[in-house]
């Protein structure tokens, strides 16, 4: 099993095949190579016709990677660290790109943040696309070639302290993101939510599965949390209500905290719910697809209806 490790760790990660385009950290940044193996096994992306570069079900593209640049298909960590500092801090704060560039695609492996982001898509003046044209992809990261996604954070870390004019920035967007920033301390914990970034073009093809939100929200979605039952009756529009998404869930989370959480009994109409959702995907996604919607509300960790709820939807799982 070591020497299994041990060769798995010394791969060449710059074998880039036609279906992706894996980081490969090297010199100084070769720490990173480290946290490849730490990336959640499912991971989540939300999308519109609207969403920046090309996202569809079988494949999702950067900016640079759709429009055919040469740059879609290079490695960050071939270009300058100056160069990466910018990109990586416009990406991250969703600001306008410098000369219409960005190699990067976000995703998340927290479902709460995902679907947030969906209803702040459809309101926001930038987007405003209906749910329906709304959709919710979920990957499964151990199909694909080690290297296609890192954390934000670790390309923070890495770019904090390269790009004259965007050092301090880059250095308060992590201090933001790991709660050491001063003016964002009226939450008791940090905007961190799990971002991951692909970049360059990825085939999705039978590694994911893709759903419209509003999908969702017709198969009982109000019922796993009480912030979207709120959405499912009023989904609003462009411009009107606004959420303000990166808050929203910070609130939402607070129930999950030690000195908030209140586990509530797990409804019959909740377990509906989470069994029709998943019943939207092909089999092999229904058990993480019901574990996820489930976890988005604080349940009992010896809530004996969630056990014999797995046990008799998903036989063996």
């Amino acid at each position: 099993m070591d020497d299994l490790v041990a060769r798995a760790g010394s791969l060449d990660l710059s074998q880039r095949g036609p279906d992706c385009l894996p980081f490969n950290p090297t010199g100084a940044k070769a720490w990173i190579r480290d946290e490849i193996d730490k990336v959640p096994r499912y991971l989540f992306r939300v999308f519109s016709e609207k969403s920046d570069g090309s996202s569809k079900a079988d494949w999702i593209k950067s900016v640079d990677a759709t429009s055919g640049r040469r740059d879609g298909r290079v490695d960050i960590f071939d270009c300058s660290d100056a160069r990466v500092a910018v990109m990586l801090l416009e990406h991250l704060q969703w600001w306008p790109k410098t000369g219409g560039r960005d190699n990067f695609t976000s995703w998340t492996s927290s479902l709460l943040f995902a679907i947030y982001y969906a209803f702040f898509r459809s309101r926001s003046t930038r987007d405003g696309s209906s749910l329906t044209d709304i959709s919710l992809c979920i990957v499964d990261t151990t199909l694909f070639p080690r290297g296609v996604w890192l954390r934000d954070m670790d390309l923070l870390t890495a770019y904090t302290g390269h790009g004259d004019n965007e050092r301090w920035k880059l250095d308060r967007l992590r201090r933001l993101r790991t709660g050491e920033y001063p003016r964002e301390r009226r939450f008791s914990r940090d905007f961190y939510f799990g971002e991951y970034l692909s970049q360059g073009a990825l085939d999705i093809g039978g590694r994911s599965f893709v759903v419209p939100v509003q999908c969702l929200l017709d198969h009982g979605l109000e019922h796993l949390g009480p912030r979207y039952e709120a959405f499912a009756s009023s989904p609003g529009t462009p411009g009107q209500g606004e959420p303000k998404w990166a808050e929203d869930v910070m609130k939402y989370r607070e129930v999950f905290y030690p000195t908030n959480a209140k586990p509530r009994e797990t409804t019959n109409a909740a377990l509906s719910a989470a069994f029709e959702i998943a019943n939207l995907y092909e089999p092999r996604w229904r058990v993480p697809v019901a574990a996820s919607l489930l976890g988005l509300f604080p349940r009992r960790h010896d809530d004996s209806k969630i056990l014999q709820f797995f046990h008799g939807k998903f036989p063996g799982w």
